[in-house]
């Protein structure tokens, strides 16, 4: 398995949060000045976005109407408009901006063609989005697990907005980096971004370890944080049965990092047991660690 490191723009960024911050605030805006090669560069990090108009009775219907991906820079690597086979009944354009001349102009294109282009872009790459099953579901594609990463579903959100079951891009990108978006018409470009912004905030400065350039065999990690490795998901326990101290790597995770103890069960103890993988001996061992190990 060959590691990488994420760009060496972006190391330099994560030296210290305050300039982290201030570097993915002026991505989000569209602030930065890219290289020829940084716009170029596709990577293993792509983030997406999509806005959708609306078919049918009442436009409840959602087709899609622009697609924006961009690599890990924040550069743009697809931005396009998508010309409609039937006729639109809402436009929705107070959140999508999306208006009949920009589907219905020369520049959109044909949904199977777009369908395409994204589908070659996005294979053996990690998506990053928000609510990414709503844009693969407009976009009738699919995507590897292993290979998405839906920054809704951080579990650290559970813990700083216990009141919000799904909390939205808009409000997330506002709390964690003091960047207003989605005031007016969204931007599929700018939401990209925030999403991406969203990941690198959580994901990348702490997992630089983590980062792969090539899809790795048996769906081994691709920055998949420690919360997502077991199987099946995390779920809370009944109260009558014994609770569990700790959870196994599975198959796919093998060369990941350990597995971490599901703070969702109630569990607090001072120790905690897990099956990790040991490179050097190719086999699992059962581990114990202390939570001041964590930190």
């Amino acid at each position: 398995m060959s590691n990488t490191r994420y760009p060496k723009s972006m190391e330099l960024e994560l030296t210290t949060d305050g300039h982290q911050i201030a570097h993915l605030k002026k991505m989000i805006l569209g602030q930065l000045r890219y290289t020829k090669a940084q716009r170029s560069e596709l990577g293993q990090y792509l983030a997406v976005d999509c806005e959708m108009v609306g078919l049918g009775p009442g436009g409840k219907k959602d087709s899609l109407a622009r697609v924006s991906i961009v690599n890990y820079y924040g550069a743009i690597v697809l931005d396009t408009f998508v010309r409609q086979a039937t006729p639109v009944t809402d436009y929705r354009t107070r959140y999508s901006g999306v208006r009949p001349e920009d589907v219905e102009g020369p520049n959109a294109q044909d949904f199977s063609h777009v369908k395409k282009t994204v589908k070659t872009l996005i294979k053996g790459r990690t998506l990053i989005g928000h609510t990414l099953h709503k844009d693969l579901q407009v976009l009738h594609l699919s995507h590897p697990p292993s290979l998405k990463n839906d920054v809704r579903e951080n579990p650290d959100w559970k813990w700083k907005f216990p009141e919000i079951k799904t909390p939205g891009l808009k409000m997330l990108v506002q709390n964690e980096l003091g960047v207003r978006i989605q005031d007016g018409e969204h931007d599929s470009v700018t939401d990209a971004r925030a999403a991406l912004a969203l990941f690198c905030l959580h994901e990348g400065g702490s997992r630089l370890d983590l980062a792969v350039t090539e899809p790795q065999s048996c769906g081994s990690l691709q920055n998949w944080p420690p919360h997502k490795m077991a199987e099946p998901p995390y779920r809370r326990e009944p109260r009558n049965r014994p609770r569990r101290r700790g959870r196994h790597v599975p198959p796919q995770a093998v060369g990941g990092p350990i597995a971490l103890p599901d703070l969702n069960l109630g569990i607090f103890t001072s120790e905690f047991d897990c099956l990790a993988y040991d490179d050097d001996v190719d086999t699992l061992a059962t581990c114990t660690f202390g939570y001041e190990d964590m930190l």
